[in-house]
């Protein structure tokens, strides 16, 4: 399915929205090195402490309403192992939010808050066009696992959303979206690293 995307942030101008509403949740940052495949894996920066949101008690999520879901407004990024910045800089992190892989995607979300089902995407993208003016987001990149380290790819040119769903035993489906498509895929390896969206629990 092809969607004309606009170049900002997740920012959804819909005339159904009345205001942004603001989430305080508890600050999960943790003080581990990430739980890399390998105890070889680079780690770079990413398992500091200070990296994306802080080292703050708390943090604000900002959410948007689209169609009948609530969906968080900015990319997640909470410090867990299994999640790492793009390239493993912080300012990337602030940036984009982090990179997670699968395994640790399924528990990121915070308290009221889910990873989204392959259903729950497919119905994002139906509303776009019935509920929403604009609907963009950046174009984060991700990471692959490959001779015990993590390389980056695609920063500006595309970027993916972690669903809940699995295809088989080894790869899950994910929101895949450029300057011009969005559309769900399926079939690729949960070692990958990309964003996360969470969606408001029902």
């Amino acid at each position: 399915m092809v969607i004309l995307l606009l170049t900002a942030l997740f920012l959804v101008s819909c005339s159904s929205l009345e205001r942004a509403e603001f989430i305080s949740l508890e600050d999960r940052m943790s003080s581990s090195s990430d739980n890399e495949q390998s105890s070889s894996s680079s780690n770079g920066g990413s398992s500091s402490s200070n990296e994306g949101q802080g080292s703050s008690s708390s943090v604000e999520i900002k959410s948007i309403a689209i169609g009948t879901q609530i969906w968080m407004a900015e990319n997640l990024s909470i410090n867990l192992p299994g999640s790492k910045c793009y390239e493993e800089k912080d300012d990337n992190c602030e940036t984009y939010g982090r990179l997670y892989n699968w395994e640790t995607a399924q528990t990121a979300c915070p308290e009221d808050w889910r990873l989204p089902s392959e259903a729950d995407l497919q119905i994002l993208i139906e509303n776009i066009g019935e509920n929403i003016n604009s609907f963009s987001a950046l174009l984060c990149g991700h990471g692959e696992f490959d001779d015990n380290k993590y390389e980056y790819f695609n920063l500006g040119i595309y970027s993916n959303w972690w669903s809940a769903t699995e295809t088989n035993v080894a790869n899950a489906y994910y929101l895949f979206m450029d300057n011009e498509n969005a559309e769900i895929k399926g079939g690729i390896i949960k070692t990958h690293l990309f964003s996360i969206r969470c969606i408001k629990e029902d």
